[in-house]
């Protein structure tokens, strides 16, 4: 009898099959949905994701997959260096990090909700609808204001990057 040996779901592609989205195939649009519903609400976040990708769709200029801008909107926020701190002393040193990519894409989603979460809007569907919009657009929402900000601090700070942080 052979032993079974647990699998890491991220590096096994036949798991990762079964959390896709069932009508685009996505993994993008499932992470979203799950980081953006609260206390078993999801079909409820599905349907209002389904309704903004449809509006995309029907006021977008070229016949393209509405769930493009959404990916998009995301590869806008994605960023490949974190920010940590380190304590030297009485020094406090913001070293930026190199993170995995798995990581900058599940930081680019909770960043985004974020930013639809602060939001003033009369309905979710609104409030997703004009995130999206904002945000190809590069408007000053929340989410592009601390990227740039984010960047700055970065640049700022690019001469520490060669440190090793002690965990």
């Amino acid at each position: 009898m052979s032993k079974l040996r647990k699998t890491n779901p991220y590096n096994n592609y036949n798991l990762l099959l079964h959390k896709q989205d069932p009508l685009f195939k996505t993994w993008i649009l499932t992470k979203f949905t799950n980081s953006l519903f609260k206390k078993g609400k999801k079909k409820k976040i599905e349907k209002i994701i389904l309704q903004v990708l449809k509006k995309l769709k029907q006021i977008s200029l070229y016949k393209t997959n509405p769930l493009f801008y959404l990916i998009y909107c995301i590869e806008v926020l994605k960023m490949n260096y974190l920010i940590k701190t380190y304590k030297f002393g009485v020094k406090v040193f913001l070293v930026p990090i190199k993170i995995h990519p798995r990581k900058q894409y599940q930081n680019a989603i909770r960043l985004f909700v974020k930013s639809i979460n602060s939001r003033t809007g009369v309905s979710l569907e609104k409030k997703i609808f004009d995130e999206i919009k904002d945000t190809l657009n590069q408007k000053n929402t929340y989410a592009i204001k601390y990227i740039r900000e984010l960047k700055k601090i970065i640049k700022q700070n690019r001469h520490l990057m060669r440190f090793k942080l002690k965990r």
